[in-house]
């Protein structure tokens, strides 16, 4: 047994279950080095014996007992246990992150205001929808926003957007919303923890759109490391009327709509449904997506896995925001074989957790599963 022991009765369960006693599991000699205990296959996994997958099971269920909203969470959105400790589909790809790689870029990225401030710093040709206030007191948010067009947005949040020109006039809602965004916990329903971090702030953006929303073309790219196996094409964002396309880095759409998770009480039904309408058929991208993809590869530039969402006006091209955790991290479309080429595209190798000096059973755990890694990676064939 080690002779340190974190305190916590969940640390010693975990520790426990993960072998810090008599035998180590996480050593590097278990995953690479010792031949009658790790098989390797020809294919993107490696195949453990008996034994070894019946710890990582016991480990990954005491993870996932250790944080139950997130796992039921899960369950609820995606259908199916998850495995935290060695994750294959995109989804647990998610869930890992959210609870191991506290990567303190993902701060400064999430916050709407800072993350223009970094990356202004290293790509200074990129625009930006300007701030035209920033705070935290109601009030000078009202009377800022009041007979004003833009945004009313709060900066540690994803979907917090007030269209000034459309509901600004009302104060009683500028202030009931303002309200509430500042009151809530962004990081605490999904556990995206680059939240918790931010200090809330309220801003206003101006309004780009040169006045005609319909032409306003979103651009939402999923990069990986130096890779963007496809994107998103949204018109009439966050409306009713919405509609949508996924397209690959080549321009050619994928023919395949985003899938969400809908529980009705009475009568009890669980199902999935498409929030958007496909493309129109004559729909045309307005920009070049080769140099599309190679701006958003600089934005993302040092980063396993981002999205990087941009705006196109009919005239200029925007960079909106920086996403760490697409969607909460429960991507589903109709074309599940979507799902698969971006989880093989995402090495998480090359996450900050991996790449970044550990301690404790932390950097046993990062360890053995890079060695774990690096034993089953094989080539994958970019899109």
């Amino acid at each position: 047994m080690l002779a340190h022991r974190p305190p916590g009765r969940r640390n010693r369960c975990c520790r426990k279950a993960l072998g810090f006693h008599g035998r180590n599991w996480f050593s590097a000699g278990t995953a690479v080095l010792t031949p009658n205990r790790f098989v390797q296959r020809t294919g993107r996994d490696a195949v453990f014996e008996k034994e070894d997958r019946c710890v990582l099971k016991i480990a990954n269920f005491l993870f996932c007992f250790s944080h139950p909203v997130l796992v039921l969470r899960f369950i609820f959105r995606m259908g199916h246990f998850p495995n935290i400790l060695v994750p294959g589909n995109l989804a647990e790809k998610y869930l890992w992150r959210k609870v191991f790689d506290r990567n303190p870029m993902f701060v400064k990225l999430s916050d709407k205001i800072r993350f223009k401030e970094h990356i202004s710093a290293t790509l200074p040709g990129i625009k930006f929808a300007k701030v035209m206030w920033r705070g935290n007191n109601i009030d000078e948010a009202i009377e800022a926003a009041l007979h004003r067009s833009g945004y009313l947005k709060i900066n540690n949040a994803s979907g917090a957007n007030l269209n000034l020109a459309e509901e600004g006039g009302d104060e009683a809602q500028v202030r009931r919303r303002a309200r509430r965004w500042l009151r809530r916990k962004y990081d605490r329903y999904h556990g995206e923890w680059a939240y918790k971090n931010i200090v809330p702030e309220l801003l206003i953006e101006e309004d780009v759109s040169l006045g005609g929303l319909e032409r306003v073309v979103d651009l939402n790219l999923y990069v990986f490391g130096d890779c963007v196996p496809c994107f998103h094409a949204i018109l009439k964002n966050k409306r009713p009327d919405m509609q949508a396309g996924m397209f690959d880095r080549h321009g050619r759409n994928l023919d395949t709509r985003f899938l969400q998770a809908c529980f009705r009480m009475f009568p009890p039904a669980y199902e999935l449904k498409a929030p958007s309408r496909p493309l129109p058929a004559d729909f045309v991208l307005p920009v070049d997506v080769e140099h599309l993809c190679e701006l958003a590869v600089k934005v993302a530039q040092g980063h396993d896995h981002l999205r990087v969402d941009f705006m196109w006006n009919g005239r200029d091209l925007y960079l909106c925001e920086v996403t760490v955790y697409s969607i909460a991290g429960y991507l589903r479309y109709t074309k599940r074989e979507i799902l698969d080429v971006m989880a093989d595209c995402w090495d998480l190798r090359k996450s900050w957790f991996l790449t970044a000096p550990q301690a404790g059973w932390r950097k046993r755990y990062a360890d053995w599963l890079r060695n774990r890694l690096e034993a089953s990676r094989t080539d994958i064939v970019r899109p």
